[in-house]
């Protein structure tokens, strides 16, 4: 599971977010309950594809295709703020790298933002270098 690999690189700190790491990375999966848990009642969403507060990023998540895939990179956490580098894929082969960041109290995630941008082949790439991980997607 995914928060036993982040919790086995002793990425732990007062925001609480090496145990909850499982939930960021994929309310997909999660049960109603359990989501809620940790996703404060009053959680503010700044992105502008969301709709307000936790039922919108719920209703997003649920509105996903089936297939759909979250994998993480670079991860960061500073104080009550925590920022992952991710890429979200679709089944249809269409992708998005995303930095996501979150305020997180008390262990329960209270604020977002994010910056996306669609992924670039290695064709389009300018620099000729993913924009996610070490290689382009296949």
């Amino acid at each position: 599971m995914l928060c036993d690999a982040l919790d086995r690189q002793s990425f732990r700190g007062s925001n609480g977010f090496g145990q909850r790491c499982v939930i960021l990375s994929s309310p997909i999966t999660l049960s109603p309950g359990l989501t809620e848990k940790y996703w404060s009642p009053n959680y503010i969403q700044h992105s502008s594809h969301i709709e307000p507060g936790r039922d919108g990023l719920f209703n997003l998540v649920k509105s996903l295709p089936a297939g759909s895939k979250w994998e993480h990179g670079i991860m960061m956490a500073e104080g009550d703020y925590v920022m992952i580098h991710s890429r979200y894929s679709n089944p249809d082969g269409s992708a998005i790298v995303v930095v996501d960041i979150m305020r997180i109290k008390d262990g329960v995630f209270e604020e977002h933002w994010d910056v996306i941008q669609p992924e670039a082949t290695k064709e389009e790439s300018k620099s000729k270098l993913p924009m996610f991980g070490d290689r382009f997607p296949q």
